[in-house]
């Protein structure tokens, strides 16, 4: 047939009801599925990682085996990963990790449990400082601290317009307080 030769169907069954004539159409909304990018960190047989579940994980490698999870209230940790530290005669070793609201947080990484003598109760408020005049603008931590001896670096994820708005500045503090070392201005 040279209708349905030139893509026209097949006109014996007559005209075809329209999609709105033979349905109800209703939208649907389709939730963004939660994305994690991290790179898992493997010390001393026990594995640390970010979850896309707005949690931080301790595991067993080999079995997957959960050995405790620490649950980040209002937001998401940072995606990418979170970082270790041995720890020394001051503190236990820790796991540190940013958060999508702006939080830098300081587990033991033995047991899950928040850090108290790291800033308020092992948590620290990254936006003092740099979004008091903004409040309601993005800051974010998307990646995994830096650490140096006795610092944890990190920089943070800011909006790009409008062009006011919190500080997107390198800053170091100390591991074992929470306190501010340094900052670098990375726009003058």
């Amino acid at each position: 047939n040279a209708d349905i030769a030139a893509g026209n169907g097949d006109k014996s069954t007559g005209p075809q009801p329209a999609v709105a004539e033979s349905a109800s159409v209703r939208p649907v909304r389709v939730r963004p599925r939660p994305i994690s990018e991290a790179t898992p960190l493997v010390v001393d047989g026990v594995m640390y990682l970010p979850t896309a579940y707005n949690t931080v994980v301790a595991l067993e490698p080999e079995t997957g085996r959960e050995i405790w999870k620490y649950k980040v209230n209002n937001a998401q940790p940072a995606m990418r990963g979170v970082s270790y530290r041995p720890g020394d005669k001051l503190s236990p070793p820790e796991i540190l990790f940013g958060t999508t609201d702006g939080r830098l947080i300081c587990l033991n990484a033995k047991t899950g449990k928040p850090v108290p003598g790291f800033s308020k109760e092992g948590e620290l408020n990254l936006k003092t400082g740099v979004a008091d005049k903004y409040p309601d603008a993005l800051y974010s931590v998307s990646s995994s601290p830096v650490i140096h001896k006795n610092l944890v670096m990190v920089g943070a994820q800011i909006q790009e317009i409008p062009s006011q708005g919190p500080a997107g500045d390198v800053r170091a503090w100390d591991v074992h307080t929470g306190k501010l070392v340094w900052t670098f201005h990375t726009v003058p």
